[in-house]
Order: structure tokens, then sequence, then C-alpha cells
């Protein structure tokens, strides 16, 4: 049995539409805020139910279809993951890894990348990358879980790292962007910062929530 994972709900539908593959997606944001060690164990869903300001059953609901497929690895032959290359993406593959290697997962992994800011048509051409993705879950402790520079050498990855651990460094470049505008509406900063962040894949809530701690606003 071959299953399609991809970064969002959006691109599942359109992914579909254009093909008829039936994918799950993978509803996370492991880009944004706090993370612990075991993906998915009771302290992961806690914190993470917690960063996204819903309740716990709210995440696993959201959750739900990407763990279904989780708890039936055993059956699956082949996994295509469908991914970005923005750091939003990259750091969300960490984590399925990580998933992955947790649960022994013994069959083939194929990883797509792309662009999302080029026509997505192109997408359907690409061809699956080859990636050593057990040996990236090491980085999924040193990154994620610690927020720590490790080596890597995926230069994909490791252009995400730089970024991801940039967004989280007070003197960080988007950071330092949002001191520049310290009278411009939140609406209009969040405007600025979405145009300035397409490496990243930043969402409008990070940012929001990155403009309200330069800020200092509660």
């Amino acid at each position: 049995m071959i299953v399609h994972v991809t970064n969002g709900t959006y691109f599942n539908t359109w992914l579909m539409k254009k093909t008829g593959i039936q994918s799950v997606s993978f509803n996370e944001a492991m880009m944004n805020g706090p993370v612990t060690k075991n993906p998915f164990d009771e302290e992961f869903i806690s914190q993470r139910a917690n960063v996204h300001h819903v309740s716990k059953e709210d995440y696993m609901t959201n959750m739900q279809p990407f763990l279904d497929m989780v708890s039936q690895l055993n059956q699956i032959d082949e996994l295509v993951l469908w991914f970005g290359v923005d750091a939003f993406c990259q750091m969300n593959l960490l984590t399925i890894y990580q998933v992955l290697k947790q649960h022994n997962y013994q069959g083939v992994v194929k990883t797509v990348l792309f662009d999302e800011n080029e026509p997505w048509d192109r997408i359907l051409y690409q061809k699956s990358v080859e990636i050593n993705w057990e040996t990236m879950t090491d980085l999924y402790h040193k990154v994620l879980v610690e927020r720590k520079s490790s080596e890597c050498d995926d230069e994909i990855m490791k252009r995400a790292i730089q970024l991801y651990l940039d967004l989280y460094d007070e003197n960080g470049r988007l950071n330092q962007l949002i001191r520049q505008y310290p009278l411009m509406s939140e609406t209009e900063l969040i405007k600025v910062l979405m145009e300035h962040s397409k490496e990243e894949g930043l969402s409008d809530v990070q940012a929001l929530e990155m403009i309200r701690k330069v800020r200092k606003v509660k």
C-alpha cells in the first residue's frame, strides 16, 4: 500500500483535484512554539495544544487523520511526502521523520520537495529526492527541541534550520524588521512580514505572535 502525506489540507484538495490522489495532511506548524522530544505522546499533545490555543480534544481531532495513518504504518509499503522547501515545511518534515523512526518504519520513504511560490502544476513533474531521513531524526532533538544549530549535509534542510533558529533570535532578521516599524498597525506589519518571509513560510498567526512578542503586547 502507498500512502501520500502532504503539507496541509489546501494542498491536499489541489492534489486530489489534479491527480485523483487521496492523501493525508499533516496539520501542524512545528516551526511555531516549543516542542517536546516524543512527538504525539501526552506531554507533546498538551504542549502543542497550548501553543495553538486549543483544547487537547480539538488538537487531536485536527491531527487524527495523520495519527490514524501512523497507527497503520506496518501495513504501508511506501510513503510519499509532499512538502515545500521553506522552513515551515522542513520543520514539519523533521517531525514526520522522527515519528517514522520511533515506530521503526521499514517501508520506502519518498520525499517530493517543491517551492510553493512557483506555479503548482510544476510539482506534478518533479521526481522524489533521495533523503537519508533516518539521520535527520537526530536533527529533530537538536534543532526543534533544544533550538541549537546542528550540522546537516542536506542543503535545503541546512538552510531551513538557519531560518528557523533566526526566528527565535532576538536579533534575527524578522525581529529586526518588526522593530523598524514601531508605529505600524499589526495588520499592515503582518503583510510586511509575510512579504519578507517566503523562505521561512511564515503564517499570519506566527507573524502576529512575533509582532506582539517584540512589542511586548499580551
